[in-house]
């Protein structure tokens, strides 16, 4: 299992033009986006794995 960042997360779903940080979170309190982990007592990370299958579950809905 591999942990990423919110950083890398951003990356992952359109770089610079991609969601701010805030965005993400935001997604995540409404339930909209995978839940991060708790590594440290201010260190939220991301399953890599999540976050590609959460691409690919989108992906998948805007080609039908």
């Amino acid at each position: 299992m591999k942990l990423i960042s919110y950083e890398a997360v951003q990356q992952k779903l359109g770089g610079d033009d991609g969601p701010s940080r805030r965005t993400i979170e935001r997604m995540v309190d409404r339930g909209e986006f995978v839940q991060p982990v708790q590594v440290a007592p201010r260190r939220l990370m991301f399953v890599e794995d999540e976050v590609d299958h959460w691409i690919r579950q989108r992906q998948r809905k805007g080609a039908a």
